[in-house]
């Protein structure tokens, strides 16, 4: 099981997750921001379909910002991540799914930071259409203390990273994002192989999901938070057996 160490850091999600921004405390510093679009294809009830997140990062504190679809057939507005402000974003819940794909394209965001100054970014879309995990086995290994997950390679991706939730979306288990040379991982509360925010119960049912990622073609070591292009979501419901 390979990490990528550069990617240690977290991975904006959907579901998602670990987003950063450039929290910059200069006052005397030029606003700026970066928008990043996220295609996601996931299955729901046996059908393939497609969403879109949209996501802001500013280095400074942002009040407003929104993003307009390519050829300005539509705006999106964000919202501030909880309580960081330095990140705004629009998420799809599974309503906002359908059977097309999104508009591929340029983007472009507008955000306006608590001083009354604006700021603009692009982000240009490409269309991968990148394929979903298949779940090989799932494996709990008492001896071992940990659950092993294996799933097939995807073709194109960049990474992968599993997480697990509760059965009402709450993600209570955060992978370290992953090379694709094995596309195996072990999930444990004894051993440090991600970040847990709630226990497992035993006996009790979760969703575990392996996401596949590409990123941008530019995406480097150090803004590749921000710079997704696609992530594809298998799941598959378990029941935790471990003590």
């Amino acid at each position: 099981m390979k990490r990528l160490n550069y990617f240690s850091g977290g991975l904006l999600i959907l579901v998602l997750m670990f987003l950063l921004g450039a929290c910059n405390k200069n006052n005397d510093e030029i606003f700026e921001i970066d928008g990043d679009v996220v295609f996601i294809k996931k299955t729901i009830n046996d059908e393939v379909v497609w969403g879109a997140a949209y996501y802001a990062y500013g280095n400074k504190s942002i009040s407003s910002a929104t993003a307009t679809l390519p050829n300005s057939v539509g705006t999106v507005d964000l919202e501030a991540y909880g309580s960081y402000t330095y990140t705004f974003t629009k998420e799809p819940g599974d309503q906002d799914f359908g059977l097309n794909f999104p508009m591929p394209g340029s983007y472009s965001f507008e955000a306006t930071n608590t001083s009354g100054l604006t700021a603009e970014a692009t982000d240009d879309q490409d269309y991968y259409n990148i394929g979903i995990a298949e779940i090989d086995s799932i494996i709990f290994e008492p001896e071992n203390l940990w659950l092993h997950v294996k799933w097939n390679d995807v073709d194109g991706a960049d990474a992968y990273v599993v997480r697990l939730f509760k059965t009402n979306g709450v993600m209570i288990f955060n992978g370290v994002i992953l090379g694709t040379d094995e596309p195996e991982y072990f999930i444990s509360t004894y051993h440090n192989t991600g970040t847990w925010s709630e226990a497992p119960v035993k006996n009790s049912t979760y969703e575990l999901r392996v996401q596949s990622i590409i990123y941008d073609s530019d995406a480097t070591a150090s803004d590749f938070n921000q710079n997704v292009q696609e992530i594809s979501v298998a799941s598959q419901p378990i029941v935790w057996e471990l003590n």
